[in-house]
């Protein structure tokens, strides 16, 4: 009776430990699912204000076919008189940027040090060569195009700073959201079996 018992117990739990082997893994998230993700948080979340007159928002952000792209829209406002008695009008700055994330080499986080930018959280995601495109074009109070210049650089910024409270977890999310992406659009294929 004793060894029956045994021979049940040690079948019951050989077979609930192959069971437990067996469940699925959780799986990580698909491109597409990161990509709506990053999209969504970059456009809503990414972003700040700081005292004094700057604002900072994201617009038109994708993240199709591993490019990262937005603009990047700051608003300066002006002073009325200068220390030479100068004004200095309100301005808009406009950065789009592209960003091929198969050239990402790294996506880091910090802070700045100037207290003027409060507790925005800098994500700074460099590349390989000088493989992201940025145009900057600067409007004036009339929304006239003032200057507008393309360059190609290895440095891409996106800030964190409308919430702080939870800007620092945020960006921390967006830099593993990104890792990922990164790590999917350099992936290279499976080799066919044939």
């Amino acid at each position: 009776m004793k060894r029956a018992f045994a021979e049940i117990t040690l079948t019951l739990t050989l077979a609930l430990s192959a069971f437990a082997q067996t469940k699925p893994a959780p799986s990580a998230p698909t491109y597409e699912q990161t990509r709506k993700w990053a999209v969504d948080k970059i456009s809503t979340e990414a972003g700040y204000n700081i005292a004094g007159g700057y604002n900072s928002t994201y617009e038109q952000v994708s993240m199709d076919e591993c490019v990262l792209r937005f603009t990047n829209v700051t608003f300066e406002q002006g002073l009325a008189t200068h220390e030479q008695g100068l004004g200095i009008p309100n301005r808009t700055t406009v950065s789009a940027l592209i960003i091929p994330l198969n050239k990402v080499t790294s996506v880091k986080l910090s802070e700045h040090p100037d207290a003027k930018y409060g507790d925005n959280v800098f994500m700074d995601i460099t590349t390989t060569g000088k493989a992201i495109k940025e145009t900057f074009t600067v409007k004036d109070e009339k929304e006239k195009v003032a200057s507008q210049q393309s360059v190609t650089e290895d440095l891409g910024r996106i800030i964190f700073g409308k919430s702080p409270t939870t800007d620092k977890e945020l960006a921390g999310r967006m830099q593993k959201a990104l890792n990922h992406a990164i790590d999917l659009c350099t992936k290279t294929p499976p080799k066919e079996a044939f």
